[in-house]
């Protein structure tokens, strides 16, 4: 593959950028998911979330607990990795066609390890969800190992750990965490956005936030700051298509990755 800051900055490039897998389509953040995705539908980059249990494995996991996407219960760092491989990881998963079809099929949350193991020509966006002791050098000795480096674009939305995840992975892209996007916003009129903007390769960003549809702002934002866009929230056909032809804007992380026609 072409690392992937090369790719961000190529003028022909657009990434089809998969939510969780395709969290519309099938039960997200699992090995499942992201196999459906790149077999089914082309994707570039698969987006997903890491968590740590108690027995410090990362696991590709979005909320704090296994609650909501599978049949168990209990907050990640509470767990060891064998309790929570007791759980079915698409028994939530409800398919407006078929109903809980997922449920039963050996679906497990899985482990970092095992994407980067599976998925080696395959660009991942990937967000840290703790700051607690030891997380971020398990994460980083992962991407290491397996030369993951230069392939993915990686950060958190905790300002803190994001700085760390620029320190520690200095050749991965890096984007802003949430308060950071709001800096780039209040800085938007002002010189002083060039100087603070140069520690992101790619901005990340919603299409619309709290119903107010924000996309050309951030645009704009990138023009000035000559940095690629990349935009989630764009979950359908004429969604995709209305942003997909404008130049700064790289790619689009989706929940449908159905939706892509271009």
């Amino acid at each position: 593959m072409e690392p992937l800051l090369n790719k961000l900055y190529d003028s022909n490039t657009f990434l089809k950028c998969s939510h969780r897998g395709g969290l519309d389509l099938y039960p997200e953040n699992t090995l499942y998911a992201f196999s459906c995705s790149v077999e089914k539908f082309n994707i570039d980059m698969v987006e997903l979330d890491l968590q740590f249990t108690r027995d410090q494995k990362v696991v590709v996991l979005h909320d704090d607990s296994i609650d909501r996407t599978t049949n168990g219960k209990g907050a990640i760092s509470d767990l060891n990795y064998n309790e929570i491989l007791r759980y079915d990881a698409g028994y939530n998963f409800y398919d407006n066609d078929g109903g809980y079809i997922y449920r039963g099929k050996g679906i497990k949350i899985p482990l970092f390890e095992d994407v980067l193991k599976k998925f080696p020509n395959t660009y991942l966006n990937i967000e840290l969800k703790q700051d607690v002791p030891n997380f971020l050098i398990e994460v980083v000795s992962l991407i290491k190992k397996y030369n993951f480096e230069k392939y993915i674009i990686i950060g958190s939305g905790k300002y803190i750990l994001n700085k760390n995840i620029m320190k520690f992975l200095p050749n991965s892209c890096h984007y802003p965490s949430k308060i950071e996007l709001y800096i780039l916003v209040l800085l938007y009129p002002f010189y002083l956005i060039h100087k603070y903007s140069k520690k992101f390769n790619v901005i990340e960003a919603p299409i619309i936030y709290f119903g107010i549809n924000i996309y050309r702002l951030f645009i704009n934002i990138s023009k000035k700051i000559k940095k690629p866009i990349i935009f989630w929230g764009a979950n359908n056909v004429s969604s995709i298509k209305m942003i997909s032809n404008i130049p700064e804007i790289k790619g689009i992380i989706t929940d449908s990755p159905d939706s892509f026609t271009i």
